[in-house]
Formats: C-alpha cells, structure tokens, sequence
C-alpha cells in the first residue's frame, strides 16, 4: 500500500504497526512494551506514534523538521527562492490543480468570514464602495453615446440573469482592470465582459493577455 491513497505518514505507520503487533506480534518497542519514551520530548506515548525502530514520536519529529527547514531557508534563501520558481514552473497545473481543490474545499468559510467582516467593519466596507464607485466615474468617458451606456446596462443584466440561471453568481468584469497596476482601462462597453464571480476574484487587478 502506498502513500498516494490519501493517508498521512502518521495514519500509514499506525496502521502498519496494528497489523504487525497484532498478526505477527512484533513489537517495534526495543523495551518489549506497547509504550516507548520520545527522547526528545521525554513523554512516554503509545508505539503507534512513532515511526518503525524511531526513538522520536511524530510531534516532535515534525517540529524538529520544521525548525531544520527554517534554518536552511535563512542561510539559502536565494537559492530556495530560485527553487521554488522552477519548480512552480515545471509544475503549474498541478499547482492550479490544488489551489482549485483548496478553494473549493474552503469557498464556504470563505463566504462566512466574508460576511462576518462586513458586518464587523462597515467603515470600511461603505469607504471601500465609495472608492470604486468614484474610480469608475473618473474612468467613464464623457463621449459616451446613450447606446454606450444602453450596452453596459445590458451586461449588468446579462450577469444577473446568468446568475439566476446557473445558480451561482456571475459578475462584469473589466478585461483591462480600472485601477491595474500596470495599465488601466475605461468603464466602455468593449472592455466589459460577464464571467463567473469566482473567475472575477482569482483574476483580482491584474491583466491578462490571452
């Protein structure tokens, strides 16, 4: 059996010592009993937290690898950085895969701490609207036709309708963001586009080229 199918080390090594202490009975414990001493902490714990022929359990053998990595990224961390580069390179779908599965599995404590926040801070909130109310304005130009603002009318109805239609919440999105880091766009017609509010928050004010 392999580590793949979704058991962590620690559940994997317990498994592995049940079936061997109780068909085989092997005992990893070299004083003969089903309690062993982690020589790092001093803590007498059950066999089963610790690893085949280990003196240390799981807990401190997990922080000890923590701190041994923090060392290694302070002396390296160029090094780790240019590492870390190359393989998110080498390994984006994979990445995006996960990041997929993470928000899904989160997207609702997400929307609970969403809506926790809004109500805890709506100064901030309300200033956070009025902002981006006035941004739009300043990036709406005046030559626009009422045919311009009949389109863009359109697509805020367009979003709502896909919404009720699809169950879950479509927005208007800008393809070049209003207040992008590099490049902003207008609040026109041809730079709107209706995608799915989900799509809209990933994409956040940055521009992509497709």
């Amino acid at each position: 059996m392999g580590l793949g199918t979704g058991w962590g080390c620690k559940a994997f090594y317990r498994w592995v010592n049940s079936k061997l202490l109780g068909a085989y009975n092997i005992n990893w414990n070299c004083y003969g009993t089903d309690m062993r001493t982690c020589n790092l902490c001093g803590v007498e714990k059950p066999a089963a937290d610790f690893e085949p022929q280990r003196r240390q359990c799981f807990c401190c053998r997990k922080k000890r690898m923590k701190v041994t990595r923090a060392e290694y990224y302070a002396k390296n961390r160029a090094q780790a950085l240019v590492e870390a580069q190359q393989w998110g390179q080498e390994n984006r779908e994979r990445r995006m895969r996960a990041r997929k599965a993470e928000y899904e599995r989160n997207a609702p404590l997400a929307r609970e701490a969403t809506r926790r926040y809004r109500q805890d801070n709506p100064a901030k909130v309300n200033a956070w609207s009025r902002k981006h109310q006035l941004s739009k304005r300043k990036r709406t130009p005046a030559w626009l036709t009422p045919d311009d603002f009949w389109m863009i009318e359109q697509a805020y109805e367009l979003a709502a309708l896909r919404t009720k239609i699809f169950g879950f919440e479509w927005q208007v999105d800008h393809k070049i963001p209003l207040q992008g880091r590099l490049v902003s766009g207008l609040h026109v017609p041809h730079n709107l586009q209706v995608i799915p509010a989900k799509t809209n928050r990933s994409k956040s004010n940055r521009y992509i080229v497709t």
